[in-house]
């Protein structure tokens, strides 16, 4: 449960609904790549909530296993949060429907340069794959600082325990 409030919360603080380019979808998708594995979220704002949950997939293993590893290996690990996506977001918001890859702690635990090659062979591998139809910005697939996990998981918290302050 925290998991998904600590997505929820990094999505309400850095993801607008108005920054998705001139046309604008309804949906977004975070995953969340965590040491056991990538957890895709799927959200999408409507006029009677800020956003509703519209599902969620995993794949098992953590993206830092990926390094050194060519474009094409991380996309079709990956591939299998995109295909669920596909049977849950309606075909005309696929490629204006942003994706964030958000990495915590075990990313961490690689180097900065490790970092970057595999989110460089993420994002090449990802725009390589024909059954691909979402929109990836490089700049959205990168490593949460710890201080950053730390608020968005004390906000997080704080919701659970609703308090306000």
């Amino acid at each position: 449960m925290l998991g998904i409030l600590f997505v929820l919360t990094f999505l309400l603080f850095q993801v607008d609904s108005q920054s998705c380019g001139t046309q604008s979808s309804p949906y977004v998708m975070i995953i969340d790549g965590g040491s056991s594995g990538s957890r895709l979220h799927i959200f999408e704002y409507t006029t009677t909530r800020l956003l509703e949950r519209r599902g969620s997939s995993r794949v098992d293993r953590p993206l830092t296993i990926f390094d050194g590893s060519n474009a094409t290996a991380i996309a079709e690990h990956l591939m299998p949060l995109f295909d669920f996506a596909q049977d849950r977001i309606p075909v005309q918001f696929h490629s204006i429907s942003p994706v964030y890859y958000v990495a915590t702690a075990g990313m961490r635990l690689l180097t900065d340069e490790s970092q970057e090659r595999i989110y460089d062979s993420m994002y090449e591998g990802l725009l390589l794959e024909t059954s691909f139809t979402f929109r990836l910005e490089r700049s959205n697939l990168f490593t949460l600082s710890g201080s950053d996990e730390g608020y968005y998981g004390a906000v997080a918290a704080n919701y659970l325990n609703h308090d306000d302050n």
